[in-house]
């Protein structure tokens, strides 16, 4: 045989080489790298739903203390504050707890939700003004929900998944 057919063969056996660890690496690589994908997907689609639920907690939250405030003032009379709204808030309160240390959220949001729920049970153990305590309590709710939602806006707004 001339060299010139070794060195052909020889090109065929290395390409035939390099097909079949490519045919047995690339499919490998690929469903690694979907998989991951996928992960990533999935997490940010879990952190955004904790968020929400965060912000809507929150929302009730404010929302049944500032019609605690209008109990207080007398203002809307038919606007009694009744045990299905008690209940709701108790569920709405662990919802919150559960949330608080979630994976999915940063720390600095766990640590906001749980400080405005030990306001919550500081004003339920309130000697002063109630009035005054609600009022404030009302005021630092809207204020971490702008710092919440600010938060979770640079997370989507960073995150590849978005």
């Amino acid at each position: 045989m001339k060299p010139e057919n070794w060195i052909a063969l020889g090109g065929v056996v290395v390409t035939a080489m390099l097909t079949g660890v490519g045919l047995i690496f690339a499919p490998k690589l690929a469903v690694k790298r979907s998989l991951e994908q996928f992960q990533l997907q999935r997490r940010w689609e879990l952190a955004h739903k904790d968020y929400g639920e965060i912000t809507s907690g929150l929302i009730k939250t404010k929302s049944y203390a500032v019609r605690t405030l209008n109990h207080l003032l007398d203002v809307d009379n038919h606007d009694v504050i009744s045990d299905d709204d008690r209940r709701i808030m108790e569920q709405t309160r662990h919802r919150l707890e559960v949330l608080s240390h979630s994976p999915f959220i940063c720390e600095e949001v766990g640590r906001v939700v749980k400080t405005v729920l030990d306001k919550q049970d500081e004003l339920a153990d309130c000697d002063e003004d109630l009035f005054q305590s609600t009022d404030n309590y009302v005021r630092f709710i809207e204020e971490s929900l702008l710092g919440i939602q600010q938060k979770a806006r640079k997370t989507f707004d960073s995150n590849p998944g978005a």
